[in-house]
């Protein structure tokens, strides 16, 4: 087939367009009431819908399977055993004699006791840094 040519009478006739139709007033308020009515009925549906829902989960009894109440029965005691450690020990500490202090305190015959002797302080040798470079002054 040989492509066809447009002829004289198909050049001429130009492509009709649609001219744009304007609402006037009344017609476009009640366009947007009928919208907003359709978009509020959608709401109330949707509304109601999940109201019905959350009373047909609260009509159901909760049930909590054996193993749970096991394992929750289980955390129970062993946090009770926990605290029951954790008292015993505070106790324990409580009941321990305190150690004297360091410091020299007065007794009551008003002489201090006599002081600590001082223990030699420990030299710190640095990795490969001669210890008289290192400056131990001590």
């Amino acid at each position: 087939m040989i492509p066809r040519s447009p002829t004289d009478s198909e050049a001429a006739a130009p492509a009709r367009r649609k001219h744009k139709h304007f609402l006037d007033k009344n017609e476009a308020l009640t366009l947007a009431t009928s919208i907003a009515g359709v978009h509020e009925q959608k709401a109330i549906r949707k509304v109601q819908s999940h109201q019905a829902q959350l009373d047909h989960r609260e009509d159901r009894p909760t049930r909590i399977s054996s193993s749970k109440k096991k394992l929750k029965e289980t955390k129970a005691l062993l946090a009770a055993q926990r605290a029951q450690a954790k008292k015993r020990r505070n106790q324990e500490r409580k009941q321990k004699p305190k150690p004297q202090d360091e410091t020299p305190t007065m007794s009551r015959g008003g002489a201090a006791p006599d002081p600590a002797p001082e223990k030699p302080r420990k030299r710190v040798a640095f990795a490969g840094i001669p210890d008289r470079i290192a400056g131990s002054s001590s």
